[in-house]
């Protein structure tokens, strides 16, 4: 496992109106808000829904998920690791 990046959390704001919510850059990971799912955008870019997984929630902000993440989209990229205290790590 090797380190990737420094990730930081942010608060997006879900708007009703238009049933959207901001996408992020990459290493940002974030709970949509109204009790909405946890997305992620793994260092490469990617973009994933983490609410499958076990997250832990750090008194600082950062979070620690289990199992890995692995996000696979259709174009062949892909994206295996791990957030640990808000860290990306790949596999």
């Amino acid at each position: 496992m090797t380190f990737e990046m420094q990730g930081k959390r942010t608060y997006p704001v879900f708007d009703k109106l238009e049933g959207t919510c901001p996408v992020g850059l990459s290493g940002e990971y974030y709970k949509v808000s109204d009790g909405g799912p946890w997305l992620c955008v793994t260092p490469n870019g990617l973009y994933g829904n983490i609410s499958g997984h076990t997250i832990e929630e750090h008194s600082d902000g950062t979070i620690t998920v289990s199992p890995s993440i692995l996000v696979t989209p259709y174009n062949g990229t892909s994206w295996h690791g791990y957030l640990r205290l808000g860290k990306w790590y790949k596999c």
